[in-house]
Order: structure tokens, then sequence, then C-alpha cells
């Protein structure tokens, strides 16, 4: 994904307004060293805590924007370019530390990319259930409606002996219960 001019534009504001941010973190700190007023000391503290607030937003902000851009194949594609420079330069060291840098932002990409296809599999498969499953789920409805079926048709005898109706009746749901159980856990398996 390429990074469009207005998503360059915000990069490149949001990366003056972190700097501006730090310079002035950087004039309230010396301010604060000079400064032997105590009540203008603690003045001079809140704002350097409101200005380490508002770095910590940008900071924020550009983490966005870098994840929002695909940071790490943007990260590679700069990266091979410093490579580049680096080995023409006659720069080991550089290009051993780029080297390091772009196989960690492969490996990011590595785990991004098995976690989509891991949640896209998921997804596909609860579209589009195997036929095991199916079969399961088709098989507790049969046993749903064979309770029914055995309450009703034996009614009278479910009535006269209440805890044989009981038993009848529980083991017929409690199996058709353990089939969605099952049918559900061959769901959430992994396919081979």
């Amino acid at each position: 994904m390429t990074e469009t001019q207005l998503d360059a534009q915000k990069r490149k504001e949001a990366k003056a307004r972190y700097d501006n941010i730090n310079r002035r973190i950087a004039a309230v700190d010396r301010d604060i060293a000079t400064e032997t007023d105590g009540e203008r000391q603690t003045a001079l503290q809140e704002k350097r805590d409101s200005l380490a607030r508002d770095r910590e937003g940008a900071a924020a902000e550009l983490t966005a924007l870098d994840r929002r851009g695909n940071g790490d194949l943007e990260i590679l594609q700069r990266k091979v370019s410093e490579l580049g420079q680096a080995l023409v330069s006659d720069n080991p060291a550089e290009a051993h530390a780029i080297i390091n840098e772009c196989a960690a932002a492969l490996a990011r990409l590595d785990t991004r990319v098995m976690g989509l296809e891991g949640r896209v599999t998921a997804i596909e498969r609860q579209i589009n259930p195997p036929w095991e499953v199916v079969a399961l789920r088709i098989a507790a409805a049969f046993t749903v409606l064979l309770a029914l079926f055995v309450g009703i048709w034996q009614l009278e005898v479910l009535l006269t002996y209440p805890i044989i109706g009981v038993i009848l009746e529980g083991a017929l749901i409690s199996l058709a219960a353990a089939t969605l159980f099952f049918a559900n856990a061959k769901l959430q398996e992994r396919p081979r």
C-alpha cells in the first residue's frame, strides 16, 4: 500500500508537532533547572507535564499513521534504499544494522499475515462449515424432534411414570446438546 499525499502530509505535520513539543520540553527543562523561585518552578513543572501529555498524544498519532499506512512495508522500502547507500559508502556496521531492522520488520509482517490468515480461515469455516459439522447439527435436530415425538407419543406412560419420562426426555435432550457441542468443537478444529 503506497502512502497517499494526504497521509504523507499528516505524517509530516505529526512529526513536526512531535519535534516542536520536544524542543519546548527541553526549553522548559532548562528553565526549571535555572529557576530559583519555588512557585515558578511548580508552574513550570505543571507546564512540562502538560507538554509531556501532548507529546504522548503526538507519538500515538505517529504510531497510528504508521500502522494505517502499513508502516512495516514502508520501513522495508526505505531501509532497502538506505542499505544501498550504506553498501556504497563501505560502512558494514550500518549495513548490518539496516539488515537487522529489515529482518525485524519482515518478522512483524509475517506475524500479522499469519494472524490475518487464521481469522480468514475461521470466518470461512463459520460461513461454509465442513460436512461433518452440518451432519452433526442435523443429527442434533433429529434428536430434539425424536424427544418431542416420544414425549407426545408416550404421554400417558410418561405421566404415569414421571421418573421414566424425565430420564428419557433428559437423555434425549442431553444427547442433542452433546451433539451440538461436538459439532461446535469440530468447527473450532484447525483444518488439516
